[in-house]
């Protein structure tokens, strides 16, 4: 029975693009969710769409959007993994905190931001709304 909701920003190698169905080992989020009873994948979003698309059809991921904010706020997804470029991640998680939308955990990829005052911000944005950040 799924206990939680997951949505994956960014849809290439790490979120599961890539990742072949058939391999022993795990190497992606989207496979991590999908081999796990108690997570369901409810979207996905890139920036290429075809990225969304191909992403969505591998993992039978019903939705696969254009504009993450809107669709976090439609999905309420409990777990946000952000597989983005390095460069995109404050960005990204910061529009997610600034939101009316709060999930639980934020997953998101390693490095979490550039510098050392955009980590500053996003732990005392999360802490705020009580969102816990975990960094791959």
């Amino acid at each position: 029975m799924t206990e939680y909701k997951s949505f994956i920003i960014g849809c290439g190698k790490v979120a599961g693009l890539y990742d072949d169905l058939n391999d022993d080992f795990i190497y992606s989020h989207a496979r991590a969710y999908s081999e796990n009873d108690k997570v369901s994948i409810i979207g996905c979003y890139d920036i290429n769409s075809n990225n969304s698309k191909k992403l969505a059809e591998k993992y039978r991921i019903d939705l696969y959007e254009s504009n993450y904010i809107d669709a976090l706020a439609i999905t309420k997804p409990d777990i946000v993994s952000i597989c983005t470029p390095d460069n995109t991640h404050f960005e990204i998680t910061k529009s997610i905190l600034d939101s009316d939308f709060t999930p639980k955990i934020i997953f998101l990829e390693k490095p979490a931001c550039n510098n050392k005052k955009q980590l500053e911000i996003l732990i005392k944005d999360s802490n705020k709304k009580d969102i816990k950040i975990v960094i791959n």
